[in-house]
């Protein structure tokens, strides 16, 4: 069973809140294999772990393979639009709540083996007098004023308080039991950040082995200088016992026998602080160890990363850069990059001014097509942030100049093998137009005439597409002036009907055009242009349907009016909707239902450019095999 479906039967578990999160993050994945390799590693119901991977593997991964790109704090915020995080279950709602919220939604969860045990055994009454002795108050509320220090010193109290009304009451055992399923919650669930906070809140004393591992270097250190200040004390204050004892004692054989036994109280201390200091400063080796380990990968994904890439500190300082910057400039002196070498590089770019305007608003900037002596630069500036405080900036540089390259060259080439195609396929169709209709009555061989006709289909079929191709390339480099005017769609789209009406005699479809119960308001558009779509939509729609019809209706939603083509055909599998309105792209027998034996997959596309270049929106609106399929789109109202 996968985390979905146990969503569903888990009710209880998981509120449809924690279904609907779920379904979002699935959402903004493309690939379903992915989605169901994610899902298998959590078939026990693990909410936060699952929660967790789903938002690694969504902020690690570029679009094609999810929806969009997103930073971690950026995916949080979407999930707060779409899903009610209020009503989530407090395991997963403190990744979605404001400080000093989070800290105590996390503490209710840490604590919950200890509440559940207190409720049941002595009463809720016992939880909110512990609470009221605490904090003063009967419900736990934290002040935002105060310091996430100073917030966790409160939790630490209460904690503190939960852990010895149970052991008071129930012993030792039990408590300490309590403690370590409560450990065993978070550490099963949640990452290294939030389990050294549970730390923070634990008692001293409990779980100590465990709690070394999510120290910090510094709080080792400190650790071991503390332990060492006090075993020093106690050795000082023995040797002072000794020095005392010894001038005041006789030569009796107890006062003899109680020196020699201080003496090696003494000599057992030091050597338990030597074996305690030992065990901490291995322990800092091996942190730092990994911390070097870690700092050499972190290196390499740097230099192998094909933008440039440049971090500063607070004041601009470059304190890292990768290879990738010094070959896209050819500076000479790696040593000695600063912000004003990068901006040398990018003359006629405000580089310094857009640098400072990302780190005094606290926004990110991604300023694309940036044009330098002939080169295309994308920039992109973020400031790094930790607790709300930036602690540098991130440069980012693309040197996008070889694709657009690429990309102009691949639109040159077909505009100009257009033009010198349809030259002679115009007069291929125009020469057998003549044979047919001047010499057809000569023609006495019927196989050949049937060549002839086979001919000029074909070249009518192939300058569609020349012209196709031609359309795509002139409305991508935006060459097609859209001679927008108030126009009547209602009555445009009457005009398209009358001009297809003559195909359909042979075809048992019905094709209507329903009229608004109160007049249409005009759009601004290109008349010629919207006949151009509507003759791609209504054509699709009845090459594709068999039986029943093709009805053309409009409303008025906002300041657009929306154009709807509703066919009875064979529709188009939800799976493969994604294809729609992309260059080139045509369903095959084994993707979609519909047939896909002519056309080369531009239609769609190009009626998608021209609608969006008068201000509108296409899209297919609904589809399912065998019933038909809605294709909508709208445009401004004049």
């Amino acid at each position: 069973m996968g985390l979905f479906d146990f969503l569903k039967l888990k009710k209880t578990v998981a509120p449809s809140s924690s279904a609907m999160l779920f379904t979002y993050l699935r959402s903004l994945v493309n690939r379903e294999d992915l989605i169901q390799e994610i899902w298998q590693k959590y078939k026990s119901g693990n909410l936060v772990r699952a929660y967790l991977e789903f938002e690694r593997f969504i902020t690690s991964n570029k679009p094609l393979v999810v929806k969009k790109e997103f930073t971690k704090d950026a995916l949080r915020q979407e999930i707060i639009k779409f899903v009610k995080t209020d009503t989530l279950v407090p395991e997963l709602k403190v990744f979605f709540l404001p400080p000093p919220a989070n800290l105590s939604t996390f503490f209710w969860v840490c604590v919950k083996p200890l509440t559940d045990f207190i409720s049941e055994n002595l009463g809720q009454v016992e939880i909110s007098e512990t609470i009221k002795k605490v904090t003063g108050n009967e419900k736990l509320t934290l002040d935002p004023r105060k310091s996430e220090k100073e917030n966790i010193d409160i939790l630490y109290l209460l904690f503190t308080s939960l852990f010895n009304t149970i052991q008071k009451s129930f012993g030792d055992k039990t408590a300490k039991d309590l403690i370590e399923k409560s450990y065993k919650n978070i550490n099963d669930s949640y990452g290294s950040s939030w389990i050294a906070i549970f730390f923070e809140f634990l008692p001293e004393g409990l779980l100590s082995d465990l709690k070394v591992s999510y120290l910090s270097k510094e709080d080792l250190v400190k650790k071991v200088a503390e332990a060492t200040k006090v075993e020093r004390e106690k050795l000082t204050t023995t040797q002072e016992l000794y020095r005392k004892l010894k001038e005041r004692s006789t030569e009796t054989e107890e006062q003899k026998a109680a020196i020699l036994n201080l003496l090696e109280d003494a000599k057992t201390l030091e050597e338990e602080l030597k074996k305690e200091k030992a065990g901490v400063e291995a322990k800092v080796v091996e942190r730092t160890k990994e911390v070097s380990e870690e700092k050499v990968k972190l290196l390499a994904a740097i230099n192998s990363f094909p933008r440039a890439f440049i971090l500063t500190d607070t004041k601009g300082i470059v304190i890292l850069h990768n290879e990738s910057l010094i070959k896209m400039f050819s500076i000479k002196d790696p040593a000695n990059i600063t912000l004003d070498t990068i901006a040398g590089n990018l003359v006629g770019f405000d580089f310094l001014g857009n640098f400072k305007r990302a780190q005094e608003s606290k926004g990110t900037l991604d300023i694309q097509d940036i044009s330098i002596e002939a080169k295309f630069y994308d920039v992109f500036i973020t400031p790094v942030v930790s607790n709300d405080v930036i602690i540098g900036m991130l440069v980012t540089i693309k040197d996008d100049t070889e694709e657009r390259v690429l990309a102009r060259s691949k639109d040159e080439f077909f505009s100009i093998a257009s033009h010198e195609l349809r030259t002679p396929l115009t007069a291929i169709r125009g020469n057998t137009a003549l044979i047919k209709d001047l010499y057809s009555d000569q023609i006495k061989d019927k196989e050949f005439a049937e060549m002839i006709s086979d001919i000029h289909d074909s070249s009518v079929r192939l300058i569609n597409i020349v012209n196709d191709f031609l359309n795509v390339s002139r409305l991508e480099m935006g060459k097609i002036e859209f001679k927008n005017a108030p126009l009547d769609l209602v009555a445009t789209s009457g005009e398209v009907v009358k001009e297809i009406e003559s195909s359909l005699v042979e075809k048992k479809v019905s094709l209507d055009v329903e009229k608004p119960a109160t007049a249409l308001p005009n759009v601004m558009a290109d008349k010629d242009r919207v006949k151009e779509v509507l003759i791609n939509l209504i054509g699709n729609a009845l090459k594709f349907t068999e039986e029943g019809g093709v009805k053309i209706s409009f409303t008025v939603e906002n300041n657009f009016v929306k154009t709807s083509v509703t066919d009875t055909g064979r529709g188009i599998s939800p799976e493969n909707q994604a294809l729609l309105f992309h260059k080139f792209q045509q369903a095959g027998s084994s993707l979609l239902t519909r047939d896909t034996t002519k056309g080369t997959g531009l239609g769609l596309y190009i009626s998608k450019l021209i609608v969006e270049g008068m201000g509108g929106k296409i899209w297919i609106e609904k589809s399912e095999a065998d019933k038909g399929s809605v294709f909508s789109f709208t445009l401004p109202l004049a």
